[in-house]
């Protein structure tokens, strides 16, 4: 069908009537399509080239050497181009951020007028070369019907609001672009001077959104901070209200250690800086509530431990069955060196670089201490006699230690 494209082209550049009555062009592509049908019917039998022959004269305006060049040139400098002024024309980030940032929305609206009065154009330029009726019209002609109003001038008005007055964008040194011809020369330099402005306008806009998504990205942070410390706070509240007197006193010290780390990062003032502590301070909250959990957590698990370790022993002066602890020096060694030990491990100002060990330290050990139970436990009670490092207790137990390191 490139034969009636060819014709359309050659009638509307000339400003002649349309040759083709309303369906016809539709018709006409049915029946080549029919003819196609035949075709590859027949060319299973043998070879075929069966079509409707049908041709139309128009003038031919073949391109030199030069013009294939310049062809090449225009398509990979508006590729290049239509790809970068479609990806801000299309970002939903920068036609929200042009409503409040008066220079975004000017440069918004330089790269939709660069696109609408250059880069459209020049792609119904490369698709007339893409349908094989590039060379059926005219340079001139081709000028006048892409651009019937002229090039536009090098120098862009822009008004981006209607209260506004109009601004202007130019290039520097805008004699160095010459597109006042009408021969591809002059369309590649006008699309030169397109990529140019666009390239131009791209790394300010770029700084604009990455200053943009930081600040969205830091509030998301900071909402999240503020809901994850009050959770904190009301963890602690409420592990505090059946804990020991050393319990308590390390719940205060994760208590101040929260606030402190908030009043830190509210200190800061550079925004790239604020977005890496605060995604810091997201984890270390959430290792600290883990902490805070735990500790919440270790009234019940010593009661769990106390009755593992209970026995059924007859008392022969009350003549009754009693319950008594058993092997006392290994809930001893647990109660009086593994949890002041966590509880100190934890009074340590690093305490968000390890507290997810001491999470796991604790979870390990209590779950250590219900298996001891059930275990032949006489040499081990007796190497725990008077001991009280932590470190040897968790040897000991078979656990292993947090790296101080």
């Amino acid at each position: 069908m490139s034969y009636i494209n060819a014709l359309r082209l050659h009638l509307q550049s000339s400003r002649k009537p349309d040759v083709f009555p309303s369906g016809v062009q539709t018709m006409l592509a049915q029946n080549a399509s029919y003819y196609e049908k035949i075709d590859n019917i027949l060319s299973q039998l043998g070879e075929s080239d069966f079509s409707p022959k049908f041709r139309v004269k128009v003038p031919h305006y073949p391109l030199d050497s030069v013009e294939v060049i310049q062809l090449d040139s225009i398509k990979a400098l508006f590729y290049k181009s239509k790809k970068i002024a479609g990806t801000f024309l299309d970002n939903t980030q920068l036609n929200i951020l042009k409503l409040s940032d008066r220079e975004a929305n000017f440069q918004y609206e330089v790269i939709k007028v660069l696109a609408d009065s250059i880069l459209n154009p020049t792609e119904k330029l490369l698709e007339y070369r893409h349908q094989g009726i590039f060379e059926f019209i005219s340079r001139e002609q081709l000028v006048n019907k892409l651009w019937p109003h002229g090039f536009p001038a090098k120098s862009i008005e822009v008004q981006t609001d209607s209260t506004d007055a109009k601004q202007l964008f130019s290039l520097p040194n805008p004699e160095q672009y010459r597109f006042e011809g009408t021969t591809l020369s002059s369309i590649k330099e006008l699309v030169r001077y397109a990529s140019v402005g666009i390239d131009s306008i791209q790394k300010g806009l770029n700084e604009k959104l990455a200053n943009e998504q930081r600040q969205q990205e830091l509030i998301a942070l900071e909402e999240r901070l503020i809901a994850q410390n009050k959770n904190l706070h009301k963890s602690i509240d409420s592990a505090t209200t059946n804990a020991s007197i050393s319990a308590k006193e390390t719940l205060r010290y994760i208590d101040s250690i929260v606030d402190k780390k908030l009043a830190d990062y509210s200190n800061m003032q550079e925004v790239e800086a604020k977005v890496d502590y605060a995604k810091q301070l997201v984890l270390c909250y959430n290792q600290l509530q883990s902490l805070v959990d735990s500790i919440g957590a270790l009234p019940v698990k010593w009661r769990t431990i106390q009755e593992k370790y209970q026995d059924r022993i007859w008392n022969p002066f009350m003549a009754t069955l009693m319950d008594e602890e058993v092997k006392k020096r290994i809930t001893g060694a647990y109660r009086k060196v593994l949890v002041p030990y966590f509880f100190e491990q934890i009074r340590k100002e690093s305490v968000c670089d390890h507290a997810g060990d001491l999470v796991r330290l604790m979870q390990d050990s209590y779950q250590r201490m219900l298996q001891l139970r059930d275990e032949d436990t006489s040499k081990l009670e007796r190497k725990l006699r008077k001991e009280e490092d932590p470190q040897v207790v968790l040897q000991l137990f078979n656990l292993q230690a947090i790296d101080q390191n």
